[in-house]
């Protein structure tokens, strides 16, 4: 066991276990660098309390499970860890027939709902954000000073409400909304594997709004000799000041809101071309630039349509010939570019059969069958075409 003196700050990195939780705690054992197995595949525990005066109080002893290659696990009960103070579990094992230790250092920490309610992976996310307040000057343990006053609970449970509420902010501050939550009830869990790191910063800038806040009421000491008093004047215009770095992202979070509640419904592109697709303009910056220009805003002389191809004459065959299938105009021409016809001819039938209607943007040929349904955009209107076996004068 290993016995820390009284006189000398803590200086161990410690694993955070809640209070009456059974956390489970792992050991791997390498060998020259690589996962191996101890002889026996045995690994032994003992949980130890450490006391106040540099000496230790035994809790209780595992048998360690072996869940992989060099990877063993004890879970301690809710009463091992029922008493909040430093602790460490020492492991026993063997290697070549040499007797090994080694000491894993633990704090038990009050419990707290909202750290304890967070699945394992979102509580090790947590600790990636708490350390980043773990070496700050002015507080004896570490962390924020905010900790050192009776009345505050800066702690991993104060944390953990802020990146819910940071979670919350990164659901609705901007398009498009979404709906996760950190313990995957009444919404999917956040993809940590994925955006872990925009979670845990955003949860940074969460708790450094939230010391902020702490330290904003702190009264100035005013007057000298036997005669003081506390100056609290400018209390206001300090929460001014934090109400100015809210407001931009509540007025993001209102816009949000307000867009969900037009009844607009949500986006869907199911076939589309270029990065974007072709549907409407988003507030994605350069969208519109990106997206693919539609058939309809191709110049006249260039481009000619199915009755009328590059070369002028239609590619159905001769009028007059036997069973000649003839092909009906989709777009007319008007003033130098290619519109939309009429509202009662935006959806034709295209002769076909034994010869397909063909449309033909500048040297491309592209064949329509019978069945296809052509859709496109003239400006701002969609039109569609059905090419259809017909026989007759088409209409």
């Amino acid at each position: 066991m290993t016995t820390v003196s009284p006189d000398l700050v803590d200086w161990q990195e410690r694993q955070y276990v809640s209070q009456f939780s059974m956390p489970p705690l792992t050991l791997a054992i390498h060998v020259g660098g690589v996962p191996a197995d101890p002889d026996g595949l045995s690994v032994l525990g003992q949980l130890l309390l450490q006391n106040p005066d540099g000496t230790v109080a035994p809790v209780s002893s595992y048998t360690a499970l072996r869940s992989g290659t060099g990877t063993y696990v004890v879970t301690p009960s809710s009463a091992d860890t029922s008493v909040p103070a430093p602790a460490e579990l020492v492991w026993a094992y063997a290697v070549g027939g040499v007797p090994q230790q080694y000491a894993s250092y633990l704090t038990i920490g009050p419990a707290n709902p909202a750290y304890d309610a967070l699945p394992l992976d979102m509580q090790d996310l947590l600790e990636t954000v708490y350390v980043r307040f773990a070496d700050l000057f002015d507080s004896p343990s570490g962390g924020a000073n905010l900790q050192t006053y009776f009345q505050a609970h800066w702690s991993r449970g104060r944390v953990a409400q802020l990146m819910g509420i940071a979670l919350s902010k990164i659901n609705a501050i901007a398009q498009p909304w979404s709906n996760y939550t950190l313990d995957g009830t009444l919404g999917a869990e956040f993809p940590i594997s994925q955006w872990g790191g925009l979670l845990a910063q955003y949860t940074f800038v969460e708790s450094v709004k939230h010391l902020i806040r702490g330290y904003t009421e702190q009264p100035q000491l005013m007057g000298s000799g036997s005669v003081t008093r506390l100056d609290r004047r400018d209390y206001v215009d300090r929460w001014r000041a934090v109400l100015a770095d809210e407001q931009p992202e509540l007025k993001s979070l209102l816009d949000v809101f307000k867009i969900r509640h037009l009844g607009l419904g949500n986006p869907r592109v199911l076939v589309s071309g270029g990065t974007y697709g072709r549907y409407a303009p988003t507030r994605i910056a350069g969208s519109v630039a990106a997206r693919p220009r539609m058939w309809a805003r191709w110049r006249s002389g260039i481009n000619r349509h199915a009755s009328f191809p590059a070369a002028g004459r239609s590619p159905c065959a001769a009028p007059g010939a036997p069973s000649a299938p003839r092909c009906a105009p989709t777009f007319s021409r008007a003033r130098g570019r290619f519109r939309a016809s009429p509202p009662q001819e935006r959806r034709r039938r295209l002769r076909s059969g034994a010869v397909c209607g063909s449309y033909v943007p500048s040297t491309a040929v592209t064949r329509l069958c019978p069945g296809t349904v052509i859709t496109w955009s003239a400006g701002y209107q969609m039109v569609s075409f059905l090419v259809t076996p017909v026989q007759g004068p088409v209409l």
